[in-house]
């Protein structure tokens, strides 16, 4: 009798540690793999009359620390009317706040091409490198669905630099 009510109890503490540890780690939103799709607009920093619709794939990985700060790595890949395509590679620092820490404020900076169609070049496409600087705010519907937010420049070598505004729904995974 008294090894099986000293299990129970042994059983019941690991199950009650667990459930705890599990708690915790339910607060860190921001981390692990995730991916994004993303609408919205896009206009030439430089020129008024170029402007078009944006149409992306954002993928990352991303690690929450105990004081909610958030750093990770990400890809994006899209499409604006007036480029045949533009993806960068970023490097992301948050910070998540609020009530059971849903909310996530971020910053990114890195790399960035596009690709676009010239029609006075022979119809050749004309590809050029830059610098991508953004930020963005996500919001944790639950464990594995987020909105989010963002904008971003594109600083392109020989070419008008986009400024793309986007909505996104993402999944944690």
């Amino acid at each position: 009798m008294y090894g099986i009510r000293h299990s129970l109890a042994t059983l019941t503490a690991i199950l009650l540690m667990a459930a705890s540890a599990r708690a915790a780690d339910d607060t860190k939103r921001f981390q692990g793999l995730d991916g994004t799709i993303f609408l919205g607009t896009a206009s030439s920093f430089n020129t008024e009359d170029k402007s078009g619709f944006y149409f992306g794939l954002r993928a990352g990985l991303r690690y929450q620390f105990d004081n909610d700060l958030v750093v990770g790595v990400a890809g994006d890949a899209g499409g604006i009317d007036v480029f045949d395509g533009i993806w960068s590679v970023t490097g992301l620092v948050g910070r998540a706040f609020g009530r059971d820490r849903r909310h996530l404020v971020y910053g990114d900076v890195g790399f960035a091409r596009a690709d676009v169609f010239c029609l006075a070049c022979t119809d050749e496409k004309t590809r050029a490198s830059g610098v991508r600087i953004g930020s963005g705010y996500e919001y944790a519907l639950s464990p594995h669905f987020r909105l989010r937010a963002q904008v971003f420049y594109s600083v392109l070598s020989s070419f008008d630099d986009p400024v793309v505004a986007a909505v996104g729904i993402g999944f944690q995974f």
